[in-house]
């Protein structure tokens, strides 16, 4: 797990599109842009379970402190990840009986609340646009969860497209429309 710090990267896309010629009109598929492995992973094992109980990580400290370590990708939450210039996420989550929480071998919490932090994030940083790309939810949970994020992100979300994804930085950034999902069931990926 490595932990950048190379300075507040926060508005990074936008700083690009005011210096250097041609950014704005370039596909999103064009940008190079960093992204995090297993996002959601820096509270595994420190996370207490919604129904009051303690995960495995937590039970048992000698096997918890292992698979933490093997399963931890993350030191930063979704919030340090993009100020570190992260706009590309894998984020794995699962239906639990708890709502959907991050999952990488061990459950770390509920997402609602860290989606919820991270549109007000974006919010404040209007120029530059995400890509979150969703694993690991069951086919028969996705229509509850596609409800669970546009409920949170709403109108910031780039709708599905016949095309996939073909618009430029400069439309998405002036449409407002920052946030690209796509969600990979284990059946087949739908772009939200």
């Amino acid at each position: 797990m490595i932990t950048a710090n190379a300075g507040d990267l926060s508005n990074w896309m936008k700083e690009k599109a005011s210096t250097l010629r041609g950014f704005k009109e370039l596909l999103v598929t064009e940008i190079a842009m960093p992204g995090t492995h297993d996002a959601l992973t820096y509270r595994l094992g420190k996370e207490k379970r919604a129904d009051g109980k303690t995960g495995i990580a937590v039970k048992t400290p000698i096997l918890g402190s292992a698979i933490t370590k093997v399963a931890k990708a993350q030191g930063d939450n979704i919030i340090g990840q993009f100020a570190n210039g992260s706009r590309y996420f894998d984020l794995r989550i699962a239906k639990t009986k708890n709502g959907f929480e991050g999952v990488h071998t061990l459950y770390n919490g509920p997402i609602e609340k860290s989606f919820r932090d991270f549109k007000d994030f974006l919010k404040k940083h209007p120029g530059e646009i995400v890509l979150m790309d969703i694993n690991s939810i069951k086919s028969k949970h996705i229509n509850e969860f596609m409800h669970l994020i546009k409920d949170i992100f709403g109108s910031m979300i780039y709708p599905r497209t016949k095309d996939r994804i073909k618009v430029t930085y400069q439309s998405l950034v002036s449409s407002g429309q920052r946030v690209i999902f796509f969600v990979n069931t284990l059946k087949k990926t739908k772009q939200i």
